[in-house]
């Protein structure tokens, strides 16, 4: 399988982008905190909880105006102090209950 189009550095750029920009109108009052960060070696791993209201529409829900509380934990690799990889498990599937409760 080769890859000609929507791959990459910049597919992956594209998607985070639009994700956030989404994220960020849905959520215009979002409050991140991070709970817990720990390094060793080049590997830095994140335990981070958002809190805001759903002011805006997200993934076609429209604005419910109900409080939301949600986490990811996300690990990257630093080489040359830059995020050279980057993995996360976010709880989506609750954030969405939140929101159709």
């Amino acid at each position: 399988m080769s890859c000609t189009e929507n791959c990459g550095i910049d597919a992956l750029r594209v998607y985070h982008e639009s994700f956030f920009d989404d994220f960020f109108a849905a959520f215009p009052d979002i409050q991140i905190e991070i709970v817990q960060q720990v390094a060793e070696g080049d590997r830095v791993v994140s335990y981070i909880i958002s809190h805001g209201k759903h002011s805006g529409s997200f993934y076609g829900i429209a604005p419910t105006g109900r409080s939301i509380s949600t986490s990811v934990i996300r690990i990257d690799r630093v080489q040359d102090g830059k995020i050279a990889e980057h993995w996360s498990v976010s709880d989506a599937a609750g954030l969405m209950q939140q929101l159709q409760s």
